[in-house]
This record gives structure tokens, C-alpha cells and sequence, in this order.
């Protein structure tokens, strides 16, 4: 489902869905997704704008999905877009 789709009353064409979708050839950024997000949670909790435990538990939990997407045991979603709302949904 892309972003955007919870915000109008009628659907994505399924065509368009496909057309734009960019996870079969952009799932090889995985690491430098995960990575940009690594030091974006640790920055958090730094600053204090989350507690230092939930960045550290987000840092594990990215771990976690990088892991998994190594060992060819992360389920890609093409209905997600991209890479990033891919990891990002895993992560929620």
C-alpha cells in the first residue's frame, strides 16, 4: 500500500502499483538503508529526543531484520514500495 493511499477514498490502480513499485532492483540497498537508519536512532538518543534504551532497541531490532534479510529470510512486500518502508514495517 503506498503512502499516500490512506489518504483518499479510492484506491491505487493496480497498475500504477506496479509501475512504481522499486523493491525488486532497490532491495540491494538494504545495508546502506539500515545503516542511515542506525545512526539516525542512535543521533536520537543522544540529543535526547528518544530515551537512550528505545534507540538502542531500534539499533537491535534493525540488527535483527539485517540479519535476516542476509540469510534470505525477509519476506519483501512489493505492496511497500521501497526498501525503506519495507524495513520500516518489520520494524513497527
Amino acid at each position: 500500500m503506498p503512502l499516500w493511499d490512506g489518504r483518499f477514498e479510492i484506491r491505487t490502480n493496480e497498475l500504477l502499483t506496479a509501475l512504481s513499485e522499486s523493491i525488486s532492483y532497490d532491495h540491494k540497498l538494504y545495508a546502506q538503508d539500515i545503516l542511515g537508519s542506525m545512526v539516525h536512532a542512535e543521533m536520537l538518543g543522544r540529543q535526547g529526543i528518544i530515551p537512550q534504551e528505545d534507540a538502542e532497541k531500534i539499533i537491535e531490532e534493525l540488527d535483527r531484520i539485517k540479519g535476516e534479510i542476509e540469510a534470505n529470510r525477509f519476506e519483501f512486500r512489493e505492496e511497500l514500495e521501497d526498501i525503506h518502508m519495507n524495513i520500516e514495517a518489520e520494524l513497527i
